[in-house]
């Protein structure tokens, strides 16, 4: 049976440290508020997208129908 060592601790070194760096380790709650913040930002993303933006044909256009049916 393998001794449980210091020295054999210290070559293996802490599970998120690579090259002297650490590793950021998040929590689920830390996870679940960045996940919920992007999809509120992706769900402004969308509202803006498929607003549709009135082009002065388009204006124009519904101008002149609304004239027909006033002179009808």
């Amino acid at each position: 049976m393998p001794r449980n060592t210091v020295a054999g601790k210290a070559a293996t070194g802490p599970a998120n440290t690579s090259n002297s760096k650490t590793v950021a380790v998040s929590t689920p709650q830390e996870e679940l508020i960045a996940a919920n913040a992007k999809i509120k930002r992706l769900r402004e993303l969308l509202k803006t997208r498929d607003t549709p933006i009135p082009s002065k044909e388009l204006s124009d256009t519904h101008r002149l129908a609304t004239v027909l049916k006033a002179l009808a």
